[in-house]
């Protein structure tokens, strides 16, 4: 998968720009506010439908507009595709895809899957479970066709059995509804612990490169007994539920799931240094993307915003080297073009096409 063309109007600083980037490496650098991070923005955008820098839409609109519009040209093998989203402060999104409107965002997620990584991306393994769970599900969504509609049909249940336990109702009342809440919940856990399974195998390959001599170990935590008797699960909300009524919610169930990553047996959080933490990401992201590669038979689009922060030159380097292996096209945002010279002669060697972009107050400067 690859973007062919991109043009973006009122996002952020950006009143109007449009590029046609690279194959291989675009790199887009200027001094610190100059747009360069919104270029990324807007991919992102396209491929998951919110932006990475915040959970709210409105502040992507440049000011005293009243919408933003994304548009991209796609390749995808053989299939060329024209996408597009429109965001007003108000409304829903307005997506077409080659022309033609949808509601669904997950037809336009599909198309352009997106791996970002930024100086925050550590939290992936120093947060909460919560953007584990995303993270493995991502995965699962270009992987698995089951897994989405399974994960709707949770949520749903979810909700459902949420509501009834806000409502103080007796569990007698709440069990006949739970038969697809655990169905659904026990076929998430199960396809989660084999994709951990597979993103372990693939995880390997970059993990002995970034921390050579490190035993690297991914696990899967159900957010319930897992392993237990088939209807276990049944009694372990029953017997649970005492503490759901306190609460106000369901505490057991893959809502609750995520991973775990231990370097040399002991937490990732507790013994890696910041730039070990940002390359042990890289890791999980490259190695999703191969997991995409194989399934999907196309390769997922890396956003690298502020490539430089907390790695030395020397994991530089061998990030640069990844990339290039992984044959992806990659966008990367940089402060100046001093960075683009030290990694130019690894792209030369290899082959690999790139672009330049420079950025200035949000326009392209030429």
């Amino acid at each position: 998968m690859t973007i062919s063309r991109l043009a973006i109007q009122a996002v952020r600083n950006i009143s109007e720009l449009s590029i046609n980037p690279s194959t291989g490496f675009n790199f887009i650098y200027g001094k610190n506010g100059a747009g360069k991070s919104s270029v990324l923005e807007a991919i992102h955008m396209l491929g998951s439908g919110r932006s990475f820098r915040t959970h709210r839409h409105k502040q992507l609109i440049q000011y005293e507009q009243q919408d933003f519009t994304i548009f991209a040209e796609l390749q995808r093998r053989e299939t060329h595709y024209r996408v597009g989203m429109k965001r007003t402060r108000s409304g829903e999104p307005e997506i077409r895809i080659n022309g033609e409107s949808t509601q669904r965002l997950a037809e336009l997620v599909g198309l352009l899957p997106i791996q970002i990584l930024t100086p925050d991306s550590p939290v992936l393994l120093t947060s909460g479970s919560k953007v584990r769970r995303q993270f493995l599900d991502w995965g699962l969504f270009y992987r698995q066709e089951l897994f989405y509609p399974a994960w709707r049909r949770y949520a749903r249940s979810l909700k459902q059995r949420n509501a009834m336990v806000r409502q103080q109702l007796p569990y007698n009342q709440v069990a006949p509804w739970e038969h697809d809440f655990v169905e659904n919940g026990r076929l998430i856990t199960q396809m989660r612990t084999d994709f951990v399974a597979q993103l372990q195998a693939a995880l390997v390959t970059f993990t002995d490169q970034f921390l050579p001599g490190s035993a690297v170990e991914l696990s899967y935590q159900s957010g319930w007994s897992a392993t237990a008797q088939d209807d276990d699960y049944f009694s372990q909300l029953q017997h649970g539920y005492s503490r759901d009524l306190k609460t106000g919610h369901t505490q057991l169930g893959p809502h609750r799931g995520g991973f775990k990553l231990k370097v040399d047996g002991v937490a990732a959080e507790e013994t890696c240094s910041r730039g070990q933490l940002k390359l042990l990401v890289a890791a999980l992201l490259l190695a999703q993307g191969s997991l995409l590669s194989e399934s999907q038979g196309t390769s997922c689009i890396y956003l690298i915003d502020d490539f430089a922060a907390e790695l030395d030159e020397a994991r530089r380097a061998l990030l640069i080297e990844c990339l290039i292996a992984i044959k992806s096209q990659v966008f990367i945002t940089a402060t100046d073009e001093l960075f683009v010279e030290q990694v130019r002669p690894q792209l030369e060697a290899a082959n690999r096409p790139f672009k330049l972009f420079h950025v200035e107050r949000g326009q392209l400067v030429t």
